[in-house]
């Protein structure tokens, strides 16, 4: 969870752990065999690993991003605390190669300070780039709240909107130019 005050770091005491694991498991990968299941096996470990490294600095990144939207939102409040608990849903988005977005919707628990009870809401956030510097948007979804966007829509995320706009909805021809497989027709 991304929290606005500082929080004991429990990843020291995990990370020599999952190092070694992880340092061990390398150390008989390299071995000096010429094995084709094996070489195999070292490959498709190496792939996992540098694909879950990916993840997880993509994932870091996309908090950042709801966490700047929500703190543009938020009142300056020094009292309220809040916590980043999760994204729900997200969608990067081009309309045009100089003009990009990315929606989320993710979950915010807040509360007064001094207070016991934390409240929970859905937000939808919009980081936008233009001209160079990233614009943020952010709101709080109602219940029954379904906007519309082209630009996920046609992506095929199934992500919240506002009904009320303040976001690029995109066009026709928004989405995301990298997903489609031509050689496949």
């Amino acid at each position: 969870m991304w929290k606005n005050h500082p929080k004991k770091d429990n990843k020291p005491a995990e990370q020599p752990v999952m190092q070694s694991w992880i340092g061990r498991a390398a150390e008989q990968f390299k071995s000096t065999t010429t094995d084709p299941a094996i070489l195999q096996a070292r490959y498709r470990f190496e792939r996992f690993m540098e694909e879950k490294e990916t993840k997880k600095n993509g994932m870091k990144w996309m908090q950042k991003e709801a966490l700047r939207a929500y703190e543009n939102y938020k009142s300056a409040d020094k009292n309220l605390e809040y916590e980043l608990v999760m994204i729900h849903s997200q969608c990067l988005i081009y309309d045009t190669f100089s003009k990009s977005y990315h929606h989320y919707n993710f979950t915010m628990r807040t509360r007064r300070s001094r207070l016991k009870h934390w409240n929970y809401q859905q937000y939808f956030a919009e980081s936008k780039s233009v001209e160079g510097k990233t614009q943020y948007f952010c709101i709080p979804l109602q219940p029954n709240e379904h906007g519309h966007c082209f630009g996920c829509r046609k992506v095929g995320v199934s992500l919240r909107h506002p009904e009320n706009g303040g976001y690029e909805k995109g066009n026709s021809g928004s989405g995301f130019p990298f997903d489609t497989d031509e050689s496949a027709d």
